[in-house]
């Protein structure tokens, strides 16, 4: 279990399993539940002061599908601090626009599967890290893999 693990949230994330949100429901259906890459996904999953929509231990990376309320000013603050809390503690954050999930699906699924195969590449060869000039796919200035 990662060490960030809260388990105070707990509660709060089984409630959000319960209720998720339609573009989770649909990622988790059709893309991470039985993916066919060997790597596990857990849903709702309590990091540090957090909820992670999907979280992977072995690849250390979340995703984060961002429905339409992640354009209000409010809620991109708190996505901000969401990305550098994640990055701080070396977690990978892929985020997916929910409008991809719902009009994009198979090129979205593409997509992911391309990017989950590189960093399960570069777990087992690590690249220099950001601030030396490596870094991971398409980091976007804030570390976080936009797709």
């Amino acid at each position: 279990m990662n060490h960030y693990y809260n388990k105070r949230l707990r509660n709060n994330a089984r409630e959000n399993r319960k209720n998720m949100t339609l573009g989770e429901i649909i990622v988790w259906d059709k893309i991470l539940k039985r993916s066919g890459l060997g790597v596990k996904f857990k849903r709702q999953r309590p990091m540090g002061p957090y909820i992670l929509d999907f979280y992977s231990a072995e690849l250390n990376v979340a995703l984060e599908i961002d429905g339409y309320t992640h354009r209000f000013d409010e809620t991109r603050a708190n996505d901000k601090r969401k990305s550098e809390w994640l990055l701080r503690h070396g977690i990978i954050l892929i985020r997916i626009p929910d409008e991809q999930v719902f009009h994009d699906l198979s090129n979205l699924k593409i997509r992911l599967f391309e990017v989950i195969r590189e960093l399960k590449g570069q777990r087992a060869n690590p690249p220099p890290a950001p601030s030396k000039g490596g870094g991971i796919i398409s980091f976007q200035g804030e570390g976080v893999i936009h797709l």
